[in-house]
């Protein structure tokens, strides 16, 4: 199965707008949301007679706004629907049927995963640049350079932790798990920003570049993070590529530590007694009759 195939299965699925529609949505949303959120509150609260006081937008929060939405409900979404189009299916069944075809494990994981990858970034640079486009839209003094390299830092981020999900989902069998567990990694790193051990190495600070949008913000500052992410990629994809044995069962014996026989998916299949269907029995069974053959 090759790459164009694996595409073509985001095509045919239409699942590719999906991750299209959430970051063009979010793009568009997020932005136009944070500069009108002074408004929005003063007129929810414009029968208690509260005065709501707040700063102008600025390019920086628009951007920051989208930053925050792409990182949570975006990331989690694509994430999901990434893991459901690299893992193997929801049964040992489905597994099976695919590992007895190929010799290796990562036959299957690669082209997935790179089909993945490419919708993802494509979804990626469409949702960066409705972002910039309503940025500079609603805020005349953007700062089309900086905006550029946060953006561009951000949608690695999401294309590389998509990546980790999708290889997550091929090792666990499990979309939900996959994204459950990239949710959860985005959250403990918001919780522990305030180290700096961690803030300096976490791999989700590439999700919310903040510091590029100020004057002074350095890419170097992202060299670890990005070093981190890449490494946490590789590992995954690795482990996941790792040959492993299935357990099987046939009859009524039983091994004598019960846990049943632990052999390779393609010596599974090569055991499975095979039977011919009726249609087959009363197919032979006329073919004898006409023949003569008792």
């Amino acid at each position: 199965m090759t790459l164009v195939f694996h595409l073509r299965r985001w095509f045919r699925s239409q699942r590719f707008l999906v991750v299209l529609a959430l970051f063009v949505f979010s793009g568009v949303t997020a932005p136009l949301l944070a500069a009108n959120l002074a408004d929005i509150l003063a007129s929810l609260d414009s029968d208690q007679g509260i005065a709501v006081v707040a700063a102008d937008p600025t390019w920086e929060s628009l951007l920051g706004a989208y930053f925050k939405n792409a990182s949570q409900l975006v990331l989690l979404v694509v994430c999901f629907v990434v893991g459901s189009m690299v893992h193997l299916g929801p049964t040992p069944a489905h597994r099976i049927h695919y590992l007895t075809r190929v010799s290796r494990r990562g036959q299957l994981l690669l082209p997935r995963l790179l089909s993945s990858v490419l919708v993802v970034s494509l979804g990626a640079v469409c949702g960066a640049g409705v972002a910039l486009y309503e940025t500079t839209a609603l805020v005349g003094d953007t700062q089309v350079r900086q905006a550029l390299l946060a953006l561009g830092v951000q949608s690695a981020g999401m294309i590389l932790w998509a990546a980790v999900a999708g290889a997550l989902a091929f090792a666990t069998g499990s979309p939900f798990i996959s994204a459950l567990a990239i949710s959860g990694s985005v959250l403990i790193s918001e919780l522990l920003g305030s180290v700096a051990a961690v803030r300096d190495w976490a791999p989700t600070r590439m999700l919310a570049p903040h510091s590029l949008l100020d004057a002074g913000g350095d890419l170097a500052d992202y060299a670890r993070p990005a070093a981190a992410l890449v490494v946490l990629v590789v590992v995954v994809v690795t482990v996941a590529a790792i040959p492993r044995t299935v357990t099987a069962r046939h009859g009524s014996a039983r091994p004598a530590d019960a846990g049943g026989d632990r052999r390779t998916p393609q010596a599974v299949a090569a055991a499975i007694p095979t039977h011919p269907m009726p249609y087959e029995r009363a197919s032979r069974a006329g073919s004898a009759r006409l023949s003569g053959r008792p």
